[in-house]
């Protein structure tokens, strides 16, 4: 997305686009959100980007602002994030939601995910002691590893 709108087109540190991204957000509560579609077939439900791209191309076209943009973006992903949930739901039944993964690292993203989630009546899950990416997996692998030898021991 962010070398799309022309924002970066190379990092130097890994997330640093998605950074500079949700860093360049303008405004984001007077904006409309980008769509996706969600289609649902035999491996299951499937996020089609193809609109969202063409908004976001009409908008280039356009000259919009990339802060914009951006926001646009953000929020139509958090729509697209419950509207996955709650399709799953609709086939699973009631289940709660874990935010995790280092997307979830993004402030607004995760904000607007929450607040969706919530407001569709979902019980969300995010961390609080240990970060969503990498840093929190590897402790979770470390854990359950330290149980595996521990079993083994007994």
């Amino acid at each position: 997305m962010a070398a799309l709108v022309g924002l970066r087109l190379k990092v130097s540190y890994e997330g640093q686009a998605a950074l500079e991204l949700e860093m360049s957000l303008c405004h984001p509560e007077s904006v409309a959100p980008y769509t996706f579609a969600l289609e649902t077939d035999a491996q299951g439900i499937v996020v089609d980007p193809e609109p969202m791209v063409r908004q976001l191309v009409a908008d280039l076209q356009q000259g919009r602002a990339v802060g914009q943009m951006s926001a646009a973006f953000h929020k139509g992903l958090a729509e697209a994030v419950v509207a996955v949930c709650c399709a799953i739901r609709a086939q699973q039944g009631e289940l709660p939601v874990a935010l995790s993964g280092g997307v979830f690292q993004n402030a607004y993203l995760s904000t607007q995910t929450m607040q969706g989630l919530e407001a569709a009546g979902f019980v969300v899950l995010v961390h609080r002691q240990v970060p969503p990416n990498d840093g929190g997996l590897s402790l979770g692998q470390a854990v359950i590893g330290g149980r595996y030898l521990r079993d083994l021991q007994a």
